[in-house]
């Protein structure tokens, strides 16, 4: 049986050929890294700025703006109302896909994530195709519903 889908993609994938984008004659990046529910902008995170370019230098701060933006602080229906960051409200525990979603409060946090992206590209003149967004455990679900409902894609 043939492979098909990601795991095909992988098969035939030869990690001697690499992607590079084009270059547009500036090639500043930015990182933008969305913490997880009870965490802060300023947690563990932030030092992202500091590791990545330890491991490649690529991702030197010189080329690469690292942005941490901080969630509201919400009351979590599943811990009692307990106000901490989150980017969304928790209904039900385990999360699975039975689990309510607070659907309002994810499209509102994807919306919050796109006003930084947006932000970066007016501010610090860095387009959008050079923008990286991802995050930890709730940061990484809006980055991921982020990329997933892109409104504008740009080749």
């Amino acid at each position: 049986m043939a492979a098909s889908g990601l795991a095909s993609a992988f098969q035939s994938h030869d990690a001697g050929n690499r992607w590079t984008p084009p270059s547009s004659g500036d090639d500043r990046g930015a990182v933008v890294f969305l913490h997880g529910m009870g965490d802060t902008a300023n947690g563990g995170w932030a030092s992202l700025d500091h590791m990545l370019p330890s491991v490649c230098p690529r991702l030197s701060t010189d080329k690469i703006e690292y942005i941490f933006p901080q969630a509201p602080v919400k009351g979590i229906t599943l811990n009692g109302g307990e106000l901490v960051p989150a980017w969304f409200d928790l209904f039900d525990f385990p999360v699975d896909s039975t689990s309510r979603d607070d659907v309002v409060g994810q499209l509102n946090a994807v919306c919050m994530l796109e006003d930084t992206v947006k932000s970066i590209e007016q501010e610090r003149g860095i387009p959008a195709s050079r923008i990286v967004v991802g995050g930890f455990a709730q940061g990484g679900a809006v980055a991921m519903l982020a990329s997933y409902f892109r409104k504008e894609r740009k080749q």
